[in-house]
This record gives C-alpha cells, structure tokens and sequence, in this order.
C-alpha cells in the first residue's frame, strides 16, 4: 500500500447495517487505486469513503514493476 485517503462523512454504530462496494482503476502499469466507498441504508446514507492506491513491488529488489496479468485479470475492468 503507498497511499491511502479516507474521507469520514458520519458516524456508524456498532449495530449498523453497512453496504461496503469497491472499484479498481488501473494507475500506470505498476500500481491499482481501490475506490471504496462505506453506506448505511440508502446509496445516499454515505458514512466513508476512501482511496487505497497499491503499488506492486518486486521482493528481490523492493522496486516497482509491473503488475502481473493474472491479477490485473482478476481485479481490473475489461
């Protein structure tokens, strides 16, 4: 994870009913943003949202490299 933003709207109660969706976006050819977006209820009851951008890293190096393509397959839309 390289980057992560969270905008809190409202509160949310332990007992709460929460709707959790979740979109991905291709960011060049080594990092995905995750847009994720936290409900109450309605579409329009918005508690938080958040931004998580992830960079794929090569373990030898600890450098960028390119995100692989079963898992762009996977996660990214076609």
């Amino acid at each position: 994870v390289a980057n992560v933003s969270i905008d809190y709207r409202k509160p949310a109660r332990l007992d709460d009913e929460l709707t959790i969706t979740c979109s991905a976006e291709r960011q060049g050819g080594t990092a995905v943003r995750f847009s994720q977006k936290i409900y109450r209820d309605t579409p329009d009851d918005l508690v938080a949202e958040a931004q998580v951008r992830v960079v794929c890293i090569d373990t030898g190096t600890l450098r960028p490299t390119r995100l692989p393509e079963f898992l762009t397959q996977e996660i990214l839309p076609t």
